[in-house]
């Protein structure tokens, strides 16, 4: 496991978790282009496969780093990232958490509808495989899709937990794309530190609704239950969402000399 530090100008630290995509680079970490964009304080994990961040080794990183950063400290993840920010809030002194697509667990006892990542489970590795209330962060949000075929079970056993749920409806896992421009992930930062799941809530609801990659996922389920009309409603309105993008993207590049 590789962790990186990167002093900024916040009063904080964002401690950020590198998801199942993410692979030990020097110097870099998950979420660092808009950690540099928005000049947080920033502790990024970056696992070395996905090994889901095992205790015994987050212990181990927890005291060799307890020094590092801000007293201050929110921790950041997507799936694999997500169940660590989780699972390790109060072992890595974090007070607040942002989860995106979190699993409760990957253990199969204890997840069975959930075969996503059964072959990344070791009991070896991950003898609690479980998220327990003494584990999370003071306040912790978990942005989930609760019609999603994998996502909607875990939610019960992340609010079991204490994790406050944030509904991010027929994304199927991409919920991080909502948090894509660095300043949306300030306003949901800000949230996150107000315990605001409602503000949150609403943030999201707004990135959907001028969300391309929203309206062709809604508008797929709607053609898989044979409605026909609203799919093909939803598609129109995902093609001028990308063709909006693509000329607001065109207006910001730079102009030739």
């Amino acid at each position: 496991m590789l962790a990186l530090y990167s002093p900024g100008a916040s009063d904080y630290t964002l401690v950020t978790f590198g998801g199942l995509a993410t692979r030990p680079e020097p110097g870099r970490f998950w979420a660092q282009p808009a950690v540099e964009r928005l000049e947080l304080d920033a502790l990024g994990f970056v696992a070395k496969r996905e090994n889901w961040y095992p205790t015994a080794s987050m212990r181990r990183a927890a005291l060799a780093l307890a020094g590092i950063g801000r007293g201050r400290r929110l921790g950041y993840g997507h799936g694999m990232g997500a169940f660590a920010a989780l699972k390790h809030g109060r072992r890595l002194g974090l007070q607040r958490a942002l989860a995106v697509s979190p699993p409760a667990s990957i253990d199969p006892g204890a997840t069975p509808w959930d075969r996503r990542f059964r072959g990344h489970f070791s009991a070896a590795l991950h003898p609690d495989m479980w998220l327990h209330r003494r584990d999370l962060a003071e306040w912790s949000a978990a942005i989930c899709d609760p019609w999603g075929p994998a996502e909607a079970g875990h939610g019960p056993l992340l609010a079991a937990a204490g994790a406050r749920l944030v509904a991010a409806p027929f994304l199927q896992g991409q919920s991080i794309f909502l948090l894509g421009q660095p300043q949306v992930l300030r306003q949901a930062l800000e949230l996150v530190w107000a315990r605001d799941a409602a503000g949150l809530r609403g943030l999201l609801r707004g990135r959907r609704s001028r969300s391309a990659r929203w309206h062709q996922t809604l508008a797929a389920v709607a053609r898989r239950h044979r409605h026909e009309a609203w799919a093909a409603a939803l598609e129109a309105r995902a093609a001028a969402l990308e063709g909006k993008n693509r000329r607001l993207v065109k207006s910001l590049a730079p102009k030739e000399a």
